[in-house]
């Protein structure tokens, strides 16, 4: 796989915390991945229980560092880090 194209998780949690950092990377021009983490549990045959809502957030590799300090600012804003 091209380095460009490799991704890193950034943040899991809660859907709206995770939809509101979608909208801050897309202010960006970053367009990043989401994954139903609920969702994955259930395909995979099983889960952990409860009303979890989680989404996991990517981008990619090479996105990471412009980026930062407003993943970093956005995170700690909603009480996150």
């Amino acid at each position: 796989m091209d380095t460009n194209q490799e991704t890193i998780k950034i943040y899991t949690g809660p859907g709206v915390i995770a939809q509101g950092l979608i909208s801050v990377l897309q202010g960006l021009n970053i367009e990043p991945i989401i994954k139903n983490e609920q969702q994955n549990e259930l395909v995979s045959g099983f889960s952990v229980g409860g009303a979890s809502h989680d989404l996991a957030v990517f981008i990619r590799k090479d996105e990471l560092e412009k980026v930062r300090p407003e993943i970093e600012s956005y995170l700690a804003e909603v009480g996150e880090k």
